[in-house]
């Protein structure tokens, strides 16, 4: 069974300018490579879920968002991060599919990749949908306070960047009687 951390893309790991779609605006959070490489010591693997609506409201193309994903990706592999695996869901809010988040598809299918320890595996996001998927999927939640959105959905935690979801992770390894 592994430990999964559920991570938003735009706002946790990479400052979010709205419908990402342009690499060369790609800028990684403060604390953010930091925070994951220690969430990865820790024996996370690290699946990024991420809602990218502006396909379908044709911003960009399916490529495009790939592409600046891949990007990204390198970048982080540079600095030492090992994603895992990423799930995207490329539709329209008002499509009503299972993997927009909150709704739980994109879990599903990490289930269906992983065998995913529900107990010891977290969401960390910066949004009400982010935070509700977490609820939904039964993780424990950290969100990651911005400038950019507001969230109304409390999460377990709230911290500033990825690096203080580490610390306070790590804070419960010392304590057999706290189970994350």
């Amino acid at each position: 069974m592994e430990k999964i951390a559920f991570l938003d893309r735009d706002g946790v790991i990479i400052y979010d300018y709205g419908y990402m779609h342009e690499p060369e605006k790609i800028k990684i959070l403060p604390n953010a490579v930091k925070g994951l490489k220690e969430l990865e010591k820790m024996g996370y693997s690290l699946v990024i879920i991420t809602n990218q609506a502006g396909v379908a409201r044709g911003y960009f193309s399916k490529e495009t968002a790939n592409d600046f994903h891949n990007i990204m990706l390198k970048m982080l592999k540079e600095q030492g991060v090992n994603i895992t695996r990423t799930y995207f869901c490329f539709h329209h809010p008002d499509d009503n599919c299972n993997c927009r988040k909150p709704k739980i598809g994109m879990f599903e299918q990490v289930k269906a990749d992983f065998k995913v320890n529900v107990a010891k595996s977290i969401m960390i996001g910066d949004k009400d949908g982010d935070i509700m998927f977490g609820n939904n999927c039964g993780l424990t939640t950290f969100l990651v306070k911005g400038d950019r959105y507001t969230c109304s959905v409390p999460a377990k935690y709230e911290v500033n960047n990825l690096l203080e979801v580490a610390k306070i992770l790590s804070g419960f390894s010392d304590n057999p009687d706290i189970q994350i």
